[in-house]
């Protein structure tokens, strides 16, 4: 099965390859809940956090948020 394979070795490293290794932690964490597990959201947000720090890329507001579409600085 697909979805089976995508989560070791080859098959995870096709998937995930060229993605910051904080993506590969939030799914075998969430391979790891069961069916009425709550998500520990915090984990998963701070692990996405992470994974902005370390490529060091600016986040930029969407286009529903306020801010949208205003120059920085002005």
């Amino acid at each position: 099965m697909l979805q089976e394979r995508c989560r070791f070795e080859m098959g995870l490293q096709e998937l995930m390859g060229g993605c910051p290794r904080e993506y590969v932690e939030i799914l075998h964490y969430i391979d790891s809940l069961r069916f009425y597990d709550n998500p520990n959201y915090e984990k998963i947000y701070k692990l996405m956090r992470k994974a902005i720090s370390v490529l060091q890329v600016q986040e930029f507001p969407y286009d529903w948020e306020a801010g949208f579409g205003k120059v920085q600085g002005s």
